[in-house]
């Protein structure tokens, strides 16, 4: 019976489908990029937000000079509006890390050369999640989890500044091409030029005030966030708008509003 059913389905129908799947596919496609830089959002205001009320509470015992650090922190985390409750700090840090680094290593690349480029990434964010920093937060020099952190930035800020552009042509309105590469390339200047400046000032202990280190690493993983954001609105532009209305389902609200910052932006 189940193949007397698949002989009855027209070539038409076939066709159809295939389309279908396609489109649903690239909306899941843009929905990953817009997913993953929330996610990375929501982790700089955990960390942002941690930070700030040490300062506040005077917790000058457990004041965290880099991100880093946070692995060695065993306070539990309260937050019931996200569903984090009894779980050690460091272990979220730890999480959030992994969690990212596998996305990378299964994202797929708009070329094998990015590809490759995200799942290196990847790889090299799980030695940073799982081969930490020392307890000591000053005078530890180059070690396998700075070597790693080092080569995530670089092969993420190659993917903007050098892939990512090459793209630009096929937008379906010329005048979204140097948008596009000034906008990657920005974003890639600062994956490369804020960790080199974080390792300058941790390599030569200055520090023009305590937290210079921990807010530097900070603005490097936003633009790590804001590269899937613009990755997403690329998408939003190279389509037709032909296309974007075939895509199945409608925006949701925080597609909308993100297209809206950016196309802010743009103009």
């Amino acid at each position: 019976m189940a193949r007397e059913k698949s002989k009855k389905v027209s070539q038409e129908d076939r066709i159809a489908f295939r389309e279908d799947l396609a489109r649903r596919s690239v909306g899941a496609y843009r929905r990953q990029c817009i997913g993953i830089g929330i996610l990375v959002i929501l982790f700089l205001f955990l960390l942002a937000g941690f930070q700030i009320a040490d300062h506040l509470d005077g917790n000058d015992e457990i004041k965290h000079e880099s991100i880093s650090h946070y692995y060695h922190d065993l306070r539990l985390i309260e937050i019931p509006l996200i569903g984090l409750s009894g779980f050690q700090l460091g272990d979220v840090f730890v999480g959030f890390l992994t969690a990212v680094a596998i996305f990378l290593i299964l994202f797929t690349g708009l070329s094998p050369k990015e590809n490759l480029s995200l799942s290196a990434a990847g790889y090299l964010l799980l030695g940073v999640a799982f081969v930490p920093t020392d307890f000591e937060q000053r005078g530890e020099g180059i070690n396998i989890h700075l070597i790693c952190a080092v080569f995530f930035f670089l092969l993420i800020a190659r993917v903007a500044i050098v892939l990512a552009p090459q793209r630009a042509k096929f937008a379906k309105w010329t005048a979204n091409v140097d948008t596009f590469e000034k906008r990657f390339k920005r974003i890639g200047y600062a994956m490369v030029g804020l960790p080199a400046i974080a390792i300058i000032l941790h390599l030569t202990d200055i520090r023009p005030f305590d937290d210079i280190i921990f807010v530097i690493e900070w603005l490097a993983i936003a633009a790590f966030a804001a590269y899937w954001l613009a990755k997403f609105h690329e998408f939003d532009k190279i389509l037709t708008n032909e296309q974007r209305g075939q895509l199945k389902g409608k925006p949701n609200i925080i597609e909308r509003f993100i297209t809206k910052i950016l196309e802010r932006k743009s103009s």
